[in-house]
């Protein structure tokens, strides 16, 4: 019964990449794989009810909602504030003069100017995550200075995913000090701070940028070979109006810095929840901006960042429901059991657990939940440092997450006017591949006693 349920669950993420990658709402499809692999694995559906098959007393849906609104409860304030912060920033156009200067700084590298400017959209992306906006609003920003970057470089399209190596990848999950919930997940579980494993950390973040820039050259090169251009992958961005992104007025860089800066300082000083200094550097970022947000901005900023952060909190809760289903089947049992009877470095189990939830989930916030709900008591039992599972976990989040079934990758590929067949490229090397590699490296490296 066992091998018959792990089966049942591999046909069912085969499934829900297939329907995902189709275009398919990723929360939906996850209520029907929810649904196949409770009677695959002989779960019973609903409790008291015929369809009862099994004669288990925790039934399928049962799991499923405590585990989503236990989600909800726990991080709602995480990603609201993380997306009204977004709206503010982008609305006062702090977020657009922040890209905009760091993106002039690309046009002054004569004669390298195309490596420079792929090098500015993870610049780009990790000052504006690293600095509290979500993953899932600064790319709203990104996309319209990446257009004009991109086409006035004569870089195709496509390489737009070049970003992630910034807010996908290093803001996300490794640099100590980020506001990113995957810290704010690791911290709940492990009582650990969003600094912990800094030096595992700051390592993963070195070794992730000198990967990316070999991949950098080899793309290229590539294009250079191919003779490629920003048309055709940039003709459907092309024919889109995507924000003035030159509208920034007079805005001094440093002041639309200084919220980020401040929210920063209260999440790793004052040792504040991730959402209280995000509430603060909103209130900063709106009283700073007075002028540019009176009146109707900041009726729009706080109905737009409400409206995200309800779709992308739902999104990822239906999503962990959907692992929590899968975590309470036999073949899943099979899978952990496994895992623990490994030998050999313990921080390898970390990285091979979250990678296996977060490819199940399609989703680093809901496998980081999954793997470290399951076992933590077991990490921490084998005589873990906290602090370097923290670190490892989060890294290794980012890894199988984004396979081509991401909602989150996919959402982000259709917004940039691409088909996932031409686009997914950088995506999959620089937020898979990568921080995989870089995941089993510092692996290793807590277990001489790094952290």
């Amino acid at each position: 019964m066992e091998m018959f349920s792990l089966i049942m669950i591999l046909v069912g993420i085969v499934a829900f990449m297939y329907i995902c990658m189709k275009g398919f709402p990723p929360p939906v499809a996850a209520i029907g794989v929810a649904l196949f692999i409770m009677l695959t694995s002989r779960l019973p559906i609903i409790s008291g009810s015929s369809i009862n098959i099994s004669g288990e007393s925790a039934a399928g849906f049962d799991i499923m909602m405590v585990s989503t609104m236990k989600f909800i409860g726990n991080y709602c304030f995480t990603f609201l504030s993380g997306a009204v912060f977004g709206c503010a920033m982008a609305e006062t156009g702090a977020a657009r003069c922040i890209a905009l200067k760091l993106a002039g700084v690309a046009r002054k590298f004569k004669g390298h100017e195309q490596l420079a400017a792929l090098w500015s959209l993870p610049i780009i992306a990790f000052v504006l995550s690293y600095g509290g906006i979500s993953a899932f609003v600064c790319f709203f920003t990104l996309i319209a200075v990446a257009k004009e970057l991109l086409e006035e470089m004569d870089l195709p399209w496509r390489l737009y995913g070049c970003h992630m190596a910034g807010d996908g990848v290093i803001a996300l999950t490794m640099m100590p000090g980020s506001p990113s919930v995957n810290n704010v997940i690791a911290g709940n579980f492990l009582g650990t701070t969003a600094m912990s494993g800094a030096t595992l950390g700051i390592i993963a973040s070195l070794l992730t940028l000198v990967l990316t820039h070999i991949y950098y050259l080899y793309e290229l090169n590539l294009v250079h070979k191919r003779d490629e251009h920003f048309l055709p992958t940039g003709k459907g961005i092309s024919e889109q109006t995507v924000g003035d992104v030159r509208d920034v007025g007079d805005m001094n860089v440093i002041l639309c810095l200084v919220p980020s800066i401040v929210l920063w300082l209260i999440l790793n000083f004052l040792h504040m929840p991730v959402w209280v200094a995000t509430f603060v550097a909103i209130i900063l970022c709106l009283v700073i901006f007075y002028p540019k947000v009176k009146g109707r901005i900041v009726e729009k900023v706080v109905r737009e960042g409400f409206t995200r952060a309800v779709v992308a909190t739902l999104n990822v809760a239906l999503i962990v429901g959907m692992g929590s289903v899968i975590a309470a089947t036999p073949g899943y049992a099979m899978v952990i059991g496994g895992l623990k009877n490994l030998g050999g470095n313990g921080y390898l189990q970390v990285v091979i657990a979250v990678n296996i939830a977060a490819g199940m989930t399609a989703s680093s916030s809901g496998g980081l939940t999954i793997a470290l709900g399951n076992l933590t008591d077991h990490f921490l039992e084998m005589g873990l440092n906290p602090a370097a599972v923290h670190r490892i976990a989060t890294v290794s989040s980012g890894g199988l997450d984004s396979l081509p079934c991401s909602g989150t990758v996919l959402n982000e590929i259709y917004t940039a006017k691409m088909k996932p067949a031409e686009a997914y490229k950088p995506f999959g090397v620089l937020s898979v591949l990568i921080p995989i590699i870089v995941a089993v490296c510092i692996a290793i490296l807590a277990n001489l006693g790094i952290a």
